[in-house]
């Protein structure tokens, strides 16, 4: 920043999600967030990834997120943390392992689904963008990460199950029963009392 640079990259985000989604602290990735936010200037913003070309040279891309399952799921935890999310290009490709060097070149096949998966977290970013500049909560586990945001009259939640098993979570208690619109689904729901998600599945749920 004293440079001249608007953004610049949070080069411990994707090491901390990546931690947390091979057994590591969920909260780590709260925690990790605020702190990195915390210190960026009035009128600025931070970069913040799931790969980009470092990270996916030096990784395995298929378990790096616990399994290829788990890179939108981290992706949903780079969107809604704020800062500004950066997809790279491998990540709506299907089928990828191994590390990807940028300097053998190989072709990518897009996938039309993760595709389409990646615009409707990215709508759901640009939907809850007041929100979540409110307070944040963390309300995490040992395998999902849970965090809400608040403004007077609106309130965001997101959870995010970083395994590859079946995870409940309590909703805050403040939250369950609330109407609030599902921003992955598109609908109207009442938060339930609990969370289910499948493996390396998600929810973000806004009023």
């Amino acid at each position: 920043y004293a440079d001249g640079f608007d953004m610049i990259y949070d080069w411990e985000c994707a090491t901390t999600i990546s931690t947390a989604f091979n057994g590591g602290k969920p909260s780590s990735i709260v925690k990790e967030a605020s702190e990195v936010l915390a210190k960026v200037p009035d009128g600025k913003s931070i970069l913040r990834y799931v790969f980009n070309h470092d990270v996916a040279a030096e990784n395995n891309v298929a378990t790096m997120y616990g399994a290829p399952d788990g890179v939108p799921a981290a992706y949903v935890l780079v969107s809604m943390l704020n800062g500004t999310p950066m997809i790279y290009s491998s990540m709506d490709v299907e089928g990828l392992s191994g590390k990807l060097s940028f300097f053998d070149y190989e072709t990518l096949t897009f996938s039309t689904s993760l595709s389409d998966e990646y615009k409707i977290i990215n709508s759901a970013f640009k939907a809850s963008a007041e929100v979540r500049r409110g307070e944040l909560r963390d309300y995490s586990n040992a395998s999902v990460v849970c965090f809400t945001r608040a403004i007077p009259g609106h309130n965001l939640l997101v959870a995010v199950n970083t395994t590859g098993s079946s995870q409940t979570i309590r909703t805050p208690i403040s939250l369950a029963g609330a109407q609030m619109t599902d921003l992955i689904k598109g609908n109207n729901t009442t938060a339930p009392v609990s969370i289910e998600l499948e493996p390396y599945c998600y929810t973000i749920l806004m009023n």
